[in-house]
């Protein structure tokens, strides 16, 4: 049921997508089974069905069907399918089965861009080798890595309060496929945080890696405008 009420809700050609998944792709010449794959970290838990066996970067020339995203992250359920089409890997799909995303990540210029939507709200973020700035989900970011960490501070969108920022597992992070990348970042970067006060914020803490957390249902930064 959840797959037909997608498929009513998507146009002519993001129809095609609800297609049965397939269950093979070819590497180098040979026929090989397709993964199911997941992926756990706070707060997120994640499986990828009829994965790619080998997709390489996500600028890597690859033209093939990506296979499906599901899981919840920040208390969201995410539900995406997969293309990699060549120069970049396309998710298109739903937040809580109604809220349209789309989401886009190719390497370009020595980082690795993810843009798109989660709704209404901007992704843009600028993934490096030591730093992640952008935006995504009314929020602005600038984080440096520390370590195993990436460190630093985030803004609202028309604010000047700036809130603390941890993102635990920099390098699970970038050990990720990059489609799942794409599907768990820019929804984690939205998680809650708690109000002190009339201004402050509790700090932002999430990570790649580890036990599933989880955040309530609507908790996320893109329901709050």
């Amino acid at each position: 049921m959840r797959s037909l009420a997608c498929c009513a809700a998507l146009s002519l050609p993001l129809v095609l997508g609800c297609a049965p998944l397939p269950t093979t792709a070819v590497v180098q010449g040979v026929t090989v089974p397709r993964l199911t794959l997941e992926y756990a970290g706070q707060p997120y838990l994640v499986r990828h069905t009829a994965a790619h066996p080998q997709p390489g970067g996500p600028s890597s020339g690859l033209r093939d069907h990506g296979g499906k995203i599901t899981g919840q992250v920040c208390g969201m359920d995410i539900d995406y399918q997969v293309q990699h089409l060549g120069d970049h890997v396309q998710l298109v799909g739903f937040l809580d089965m109604r809220l349209q995303s789309q989401i886009q990540v190719r390497d370009h210029g020595g980082e690795r861009l993810i843009t798109g939507s989660l709704h209404h709200a901007v992704v843009d973020l600028h993934l490096r080798s030591n730093e992640l700035v952008g935006t995504s989900g009314y929020r602005h970011f600038h984080l440096i890595q520390q370590g195993n960490r990436l460190v630093g501070q985030m803004a609202a969108i028309n604010t000047d309060t700036l809130t603390e920022v941890i993102i635990e597992g920099r390098d699970e992070l970038w050990a990720l496929p990059a489609a799942v990348q794409a599907a768990v970042l820019p929804s984690l970067l939205t998680c809650f945080v708690a109000k002190i006060g009339a201004y402050g914020r509790s700090p932002l803490r999430v990570g790649f890696g580890g036990r599933p957390g989880a955040q309530p249902r609507e908790s996320s930064s893109i329901y709050q405008l």
